[in-house]
C-alpha cells in the first residue's frame, strides 16, 4: 500500500475520490453535528436534577463551554443535513470549508476541556488527545489541508498555554507534549487517507474488471447467436442437397451442380466462422511493430489482388514519388485492405473500378480506397463499423455478411494508432479514408 504523507495522488485518479471524500466528509460532519447537539440537549436537561457545581470544579467555565458548542452544533446541524442532500460536486467549496472549521472547533472544545479543570492540561490531555484522533479517523483530508489543521492547532494550544499557565517547567512541557498529539494526528489523518484512497483505487480496478467481463460476457452471447444464426442456413442447405443427392435415379450430371451448391454453403460457413475467430484476435499484438514500407505493402497487396478473379473490373493503385515509413504489423495492415477491397468488389460491378491511393501529409499519411459502386445509404453509414453491423448487405451477386469486417478494419486501424472515416452516397460510389502516423519517409 502507497502512503500519502506529503504527497497527492495522480489528479486523474485524485479528481473522483476528492469528490467522494467531500460527499463522505459532510456526512460525517452532520452525524457529529447531530451527536454534539443531543449531548448538549442531555447535559442541559441533566441540570434540572443534578447539581454539578457541589462537586464539580469551575461548573460555569463548563457551562460556557457547552453553550457555545450548542450554538454552533444548532448552526452546523442543519446546514449539514442540506449539504448531504447535493449532489457530490455541487457547492464543493463550502463543503471543504465547512469539513475544515468544524472539525477545528471540535479539536479546540477537547483542548479547552483540559484547561478547565485546573488550568493546566499536563494531567488532563486525555479529552485533547481524543479530539484529535477522533478528527484524525471520522475525516479524510487532502495533506495541505492536515498540515493547516495541525499548525493551527498547535499555535492556539500554545497562545492557550502562555495566556494560562504561570511555571515555565509546565509550559515548556506542556507545548512538547502537544506538539507529539500533532504529529500523532497528523500521521494518523494521512494513514488514514492512504487506507480510503487506496480501497478506492481496488474498487476502481474490480469495477474495470468488471467490466470487461460484462463486455466479454456479452461478445461470447453475441458469438453464439451469430453461430446459432448464420450457421443453421448454410448446414440446412447442405443437409437438404445431401437428401436430393441420395435420392434414387440421380445421374452425375445431377450431381454436379449440387455438389458445386454443397461447396458453396461450406465456403459460406467457412467465411463466418473465420470473421468470428478474425474479431477474437484481430487486436492481438504479440510481436512487435516493423518499420514498413507502405508503398511496398500496397504493391504486394494489388498484385495479389489483380491475380484473382477481379471479372472486369479495374484496380488502380496510384503512389507518391516517396516512400511512406510507418511503424506497423504488416499483416494486419494486409487484412485492412483485403477487408476494404473485399467490400468494393463486393458492391462494384463487373465493369467497375476501384482505386488505392496513398498521400503522405506531414507526420500522418492517407490510404484512400475509392471505388463506383452502388454506394451506402446515409441512414447506414452510422452503423457500417458496428459490430454485428446492422448495415450489413448481400453483395451484388448475393454474397452474404455477417456484419464483422468493418468492425474488425476499425479495429485494426486503432491498433496502429490511426482513424477510418467514409463517405458514400447511393448510386455514387464508396471512399473510405484511412489515416495513420508515420515514422517518415525516403
Amino acid at each position: 500500500m502507497h502512503y500519502y504523507f506529503f504527497s497527492r495522488p495522480r489528479q486523474a485518479e485524485y479528481q473522483d475520490f476528492r469528490a467522494r471524500m467531500t460527499k463522505q466528509n459532510t456526512h460525517m460532519l452532520w452525524i457529529v453535528a447531530v451527536s454534539s447537539l443531543g449531548l448538549y440537549a442531555l447535559l442541559k436537561t441533566s441540570t434540572f436534577f443534578i447539581d454539578y457545581p457541589s462537586f464539580l470544579p469551575r461548573a460555569d467555565a463548563f457551562e460556557q463551554l457547552l453553550n457555545v458548542l450548542g450554538i454552533v452544533s444548532v448552526l452546523v446541524t442543519p446546514t449539514a443535513y442540506w449539504l448531504r442532500k447535493t449532489p457530490a460536486r455541487l457547492y464543493s467549496k463550502p463543503k471543504r470549508l465547512l469539513n475544515l472549521l468544524f472539525p477545528q472547533f471540535f479539536i479546540l472544545v477537547c483542548m479547552q476541556l483540559s484547561y478547565i479543570p485546573q488550568q493546566n492540561p499536563k494531567n488532563t490531555m486525555t479529552m485533547f488527545l481524543l479530539g484529535a484522533f477522533a478528527v484524525a479517523i471520522l475525516w479524510l483530508y487532502d495533506y495541505v489541508e492536515t498540515i493547516l489543521i495541525s499548525a493551527f492547532t498547535l499555535l492556539a494550544f500554545i497562545a492557550g498555554i502562555f495566556m494560562f499557565s504561570a511555571h515555565p517547567p509546565a509550559l515548556f512541557g506542556n507545548i512538547f507534549i502537544c506538539l507529539a498529539i500533532v504529529i500523532a494526528f497528523f500521521c494518523i489523518s494521512r494513514i488514514t487517507f492512504s487506507i480510503h484512497f487506496n480501497s478506492y483505487l481496488q474498487y476502481k480496478t474490480i469495477e474495470s474488471v468488471n467490466r470487461a467481463l460484462e463486455k466479454t460476457n456479452r461478445q461470447k452471447t453475441d458469438i453464439l447467436g451469430v453461430v446459432a444464426h448464420d450457421l443453421r442456413s448454410p448446414i440446412a442447405n447442405v443437409e437438404a442437397l445431401a437428401q436430393l443427392l441420395n435420392e434414387p435415379g440421380q445421374t452425375d450430371a445431377d450431381r454436379e451442380p449440387l455438389l458445386a451448391m454443397i461447396g458453396q454453403c461450406c465456403g459460406q460457413a467457412n467465411a463466418i466462422i473465420h470473421d468470428l475467430l478474425e474479431i477474437s484476435h484481430a487486436t492481438e499484438t504479440r510481436q512487435p511493430t516493423e518499420l514498413t514500407v507502405l508503398n511496398t505493402l500496397l504493391e504486394k497487396v494489388c498484385q495479389r489482388w489483380q491475380q484473382a478473379n477481379l471479372d472486369q473490373r479495374q484496380l488502380q493503385l496510384h503512389l507518391p514519388p516517396r516512400q511512406v515509413l510507418v511503424r506497423a504489423y504488416p499483416d494486419k495492415i494486409e487484412r485492412i485492405l483485403d477487408n476494404l477491397l473485399s467490400n468494393a468488389i463486393k458492391f462494384t460491378a463487373a465493369d467497375g473500378s476501384i482505386a488505392i491511393r496513398l498521400e503522405p501529409m506531414g507526420q500522418e499519411c492517407r490510404i484512400l480506397v475509392t471505388d463506383n459502386g452502388i454506394g451506402i445509404p446515409q441512414d447506414l453509414l452510422p452503423h457500417l463499423f458496428d459490430r454485428y453491423s446492422k448495415a450489413s448487405r448481400k453483395g451484388l451477386n448475393g454474397q452474404r455478411s455477417v456484419g464483422l469486417g468493418m468492425h474488425i478494419t476499425r479495429e485494426l486501424v486503432h491498433l496502429h494508432g490511426g482513424a477510418i472515416r467514409v463517405e458514400s452516397a447511393p448510386e455514387q460510389g464508396t471512399q473510405f479514408n484511412i489515416t495513420l502516423p508515420v515514422s517518415g519517409s525516403m
